[in-house]
């Protein structure tokens, strides 16, 4: 493996037809994080590569955001059909203990905050 490559490990099918999951580490958040990759329709129409929308949200935003996308570019006028890009994070079972916001918080805030109190409830370490 070329080690200018990050380690990236598929993790196969998302609910999403066409949709593909990966898995790979974060050297620098020292965490892993789930990749979800849906490509857009074979059967839309487009003019060169797709353009690739990042969410950044993907445990709660990537299926929505690829229906979204898939039936906006359907729309005359709309926009291009495009790859959907969900950044997400490995959770216990489907999420039901929430512990994806707590990371989320500490992903997505400009500014160290103070940590959660649902931290110890989630499994995670102060």
């Amino acid at each position: 493996m070329n080690s200018s490559l990050p380690d990236v490990s598929p993790l196969g099918p998302v609910p999403i037809i066409g949709a593909k999951r990966y898995k790979t580490w974060s050297q620098i958040v020292g965490a892993y994080f789930i990749i979800d990759v849906a490509m857009p329709s074979p059967m839309m129409p487009r003019n060169g590569p797709a353009p690739v929308m990042f969410v950044t949200d993907g445990n709660l935003c990537f299926a929505s955001t690829v229906n979204l996308c898939g039936a906006m570019a359907m729309e005359p006028g709309g926009p291009p059909p495009h790859c959907v890009v969900g950044i997400g994070y490995e959770v216990s079972g489907g999420g039901e203990k929430a512990e994806h916001h707590l990371i989320r918080t500490r992903d997505l805030s400009p500014c160290p905050d103070v940590i959660c109190h649902l931290a110890p409830m989630c499994g995670l370490k102060r």
